[in-house]
């Protein structure tokens, strides 16, 4: 009994490490493209709505990709509506099939009392990991202010979505 459950245990662990041909890494000129759904609220964490996301990716070099990211956000009950059209430019860390991103990103937002109209910017953070060559899913988290409001204006925002490598 106690070898049987070695053996699970050890073929568990072997699937989630398998070797980087179950990977291959992002490289100049690949595509990326993405879907996701996230969440957001205020810092004090007071408020809450529910978005989805788009994203087309460009690897400009191995490791840099640049892109464009829209999304909708809805809010109170689906009352409030917010649209934000926004790019971005990410630096992955490749290190087989998890893939650390790190980056910034700017865009403009508008829509109903969600948020005000505006620009807004930020950092993003982020993991891949690769199901197979071309998919994986990925977490995001983002911190996005108000451009005119400053820091304090801000809001964390964080996601979950599957991607695909062209």
């Amino acid at each position: 009994m106690l070898r049987k459950s070695v053996a699970v245990t050890v073929a568990v662990l072997g699937l989630l490490v398998l070797p980087d041909w179950a990977h291959a890494p992002f490289k100049q000129q690949d595509w990326d493209l993405t879907l996701s759904g996230s969440g957001s609220n205020d810092k004090d964490f007071r408020t809450f709505s529910a978005s989805a996301t788009a994203g087309i990716g460009y690897f400009v070099a191995d490791q840099l990709e640049l892109g464009l990211r829209p999304s909708v956000t809805i809010g109170d009950g689906g009352s409030e509506h917010l649209y934000n059209i926004g790019v971005f430019a990410d630096f992955h860390f490749d290190i087989g099939k998890f893939v650390p991103f790190a980056g910034g990103n700017i865009g403009y937002q508008f829509g109903s009392e969600i948020a005000e109209d505006g620009w807004s910017a930020g950092p993003e953070v982020g993991l891949k990991y690769f199901l197979n060559n071309t998919t994986y899913v990925y977490g995001i988290a983002q911190y996005e202010f108000n451009l005119n409001e400053g820091l304090d204006s801000g809001a964390f925002v964080y996601g979950l979505g599957l991607g695909v490598k062209l």
